[in-house]
Order: C-alpha cells, then structure tokens, then sequence
C-alpha cells in the first residue's frame, strides 16, 4: 500500500522513528500487526 499523500508520509516517518527508539524492526512490527 503505498500512499503519496506528504502529510500522511510525514506522519509514517514519524511513526517509524518512534518504533526505531524501541528498537523494533518494520518486519518485526508488520508481524506484531498480523497476529493482532
């Protein structure tokens, strides 16, 4: 799913470096999303 839109890409990156200060990897987290 790829979406253009800038503030919702800014919103993403901001999301992804969040996720990065605990230490979780996107793989990591898609898999977190899958069993939830």
């Amino acid at each position: 799913m790829k979406i253009k839109h800038t503030k919702v890409n800014e919103y993403y990156n901001y999301l992804k470096e969040s996720f990065a200060n605990v230490n979780l990897s996107e793989e990591h987290r898609m898999d977190i999303y899958k069993k939830n």
